[in-house]
């Protein structure tokens, strides 16, 4: 039968076994890997895209730093789901519209009245999910790519403004998979959906207290106040707001719903993510992908966020095409294998140590000297490399030439720990092309901090020239690494926003009209925002009917 069975998760105790069994693991993990190579110098290397797609998954962050999505994935939303539309009229939608997953962004769109109506799903929802800001209409910097491959075949940026046909040729493609919907973002995550009356049960349609409209006050006072400068100019002609008889006080201002409606999203900034929808790993279509010969080329000497699809040859357009109509109709559920737990593991695993060593190395506004920074840089390595320090990788003779072949058995095994395990036949293309990509991260990390330890290894004995030769080496080293990893761990605010204040990235469709750069970029540098909205700017423009 043509579809696709949900994920079960496979322990790792099952694949391992006993205490024997992960001797065996260990043994093999240790002596069955080539010495690490450089990701950096391989032709057409994808491994660190890969891996960071898949590690930022329905996480709104990264997701809002690049946003131009490279992956198309199977979702499902489970039974017992709570979702959101409203909308300034009691004409309940039955098909082709949009749910949010939560009322903060529902409420955005109530104009004059606000209905909110909420939903319960009443058995899993077959969804595609499209990454990146997936959602930010109008925008021509290629955040629709994606969508624009599977209806068109090719990139069409003259449907960009078009979102009801959008929605209209979406669904229409989906038909063939019996899909439901597909999952987007732009300020926090929403779902198209095809049918409302299928998979879900409508539980309350509520006709609440709506936001005010303040228009063009609202507009001036942030030009004013440009580090608070967020919001657009907004529509012109918006109803008033009906506020109920007796209402007292001012009701919601428009500033503060834009501003619930991002922290909405950022809720969901970090690992798990927006954790009401679920990823299949096993069905995951990447456009890093390097078969894809056509987007090789587009990709050179290009940054991941100029990278787009509107270059795709039509082979590789069909060829994309083709393997989407794989993953939707495959049978099976593939490994079970929880990739994107993987992924995290080595991010947590890694990233806050690398941060802290580059810090070391780097040695800003310290007193230590060069003996005290060389040995915590040594410290630090030691500690991450520590699972995997077998008593055997020790250099036969220190006073000889520098051979550095003894630290391979614990590159080997520190680059293997996490996928030499996998039972390749249980995995599909989509999974094999996951572990390709974790295997080339983590034989790089381990190569890096392998490559330091060789020279570590008995810097207490090193001459202070020795220790300064160390050092610029490393630093370059981990700055190069790290730059080739870009985890979004490390984009953050610094120094750390206050208690009253949110860490921002501009994000549509707030913040695209401001601070550009001197290339006439946005700058997508995080900044502190203030979170909680200014008395003044609560107050509306004009009196509603009933408020005092």
């Amino acid at each position: 039968m043509r579809g696709w069975t949900y994920l079960l998760v496979i322990p790792v105790v099952a694949v391992l076994g006993t205490a024997s069994g992960q001797q065996a693991f260990l043994q093999h993990a240790a002596s069955g890997l080539k010495p690490a190579q450089r990701a950096s110098d391989k032709a057409n290397s994808t491994g660190n895209l890969i891996f960071w797609s898949v590690s930022s998954l329905l996480q709104h962050w990264p997701n809002t730093r690049y946003i131009n999505g490279h992956t198309i994935t199977a979702a499902t939303v489970p039974p017992g789901t709570i979702l959101y539309h409203g909308r300034s009229n009691n004409d309940r939608p039955m098909t082709l519209d949009w749910l949010a997953t939560d009322p903060e962004h529902s409420f955005v769109f109530c104009w004059g009245k606000c209905y909110l109506y909420t939903y319960v799903t009443t058995r899993p929802l077959r969804l595609a999910y499209f990454d990146g800001s997936s959602a930010s209409k109008v925008m021509s910097s290629g955040v629709m790519d994606t969508q624009d491959i599977v209806i068109w075949g090719k990139v069409r940026s003259d449907m960009a403004r078009n979102e009801r046909v959008r929605i209209q040729e979406l669904c229409k493609w989906g038909e063939q998979y019996k899909l439901d919907g597909f999952v987007r973002m732009e300020m926090d995550f929403e779902i198209m959906i095809c049918d409302f009356d299928a998979g879900m049960k409508l539980i309350s349609e509520s006709k609440v207290i709506p936001h005010i409209t303040t228009e063009g006050r609202f507009y001036s006072d942030f030009i004013n106040l440009s580090h608070r400068a967020l919001l657009p100019r907004p529509p012109p002609h918006r109803p008033a707001p009906e506020l109920p008889p007796g209402w007292r006080g001012s009701a919601r201002s428009e500033m503060s719903t834009a501003f619930e409606v991002l922290n909405a999203g950022m809720w969901h900034n970090r690992p798990p993510g927006e954790t009401r929808i679920k990823i299949d790993y096993s069905r995951i279509l990447s456009f890093f992908d390097p078969a894809l010969s056509s987007l090789v080329r587009a990709r050179a000497g290009k940054s991941k966020e100029e990278f787009r699809l509107d270059e795709i040859s039509e082979a590789d357009s069909k060829y994309t095409r083709d393997k989407l109509d794989d993953i939707f109709t495959r049978d099976g559920q593939g490994s079970g294998i929880d990739w994107g737990s993987i992924t995290q593991v080595v991010v947590d695993r890694y990233g806050k140590r690398l941060e802290l060593l580059q810090h070391i190395l780097q040695n800003p506004e310290s007193n230590r000297n060069v003996t005290e920074q060389v040995a915590e840089a040594r410290s630090q390595v030691l500690i991450m490399l520590t699972p995997y320090m077998l008593v055997s990788a020790i250099p036969p003779n220190l006073t000889g030439p520098v051979n550095r072949s003894w630290i391979d058995p614990v590159v080997k095994h520190c680059a293997s720990t996490h996928i030499a395990w996998t039972p390749e036949t249980l995995l599909t293309p989509q999974e094999k092309s996951i572990k390709a990509a974790v295997e080339e991260v983590l034989s790089q990390i381990c190569g890096v901090l392998g490559d330091i330890w060789v020279d570590a290894f008995d810097s207490e004995n090193s001459n202070v020239k020795e220790l300064e030769r160390f050092l610029t080496k490393w630093q370059l080293d981990i700055t190069q690494l790290m730059d080739w990893l870009d985890w979004s761990v490390w984009l953050k605010c610094k120094p750390a926003c206050g208690p009253e204040e949110i860490c921002y990235i501009p994000t549509w469709p707030w913040g695209y009209r401001f601070g550009r750069n001197e290339v006439g970029k946005v700058d997508m540098t995080p900044r502190c925002v203030e979170a909680v909205v200014p008395y003044s700017f609560l107050q509306p423009s004009r009196p509603g009917p009933h408020s005092s």
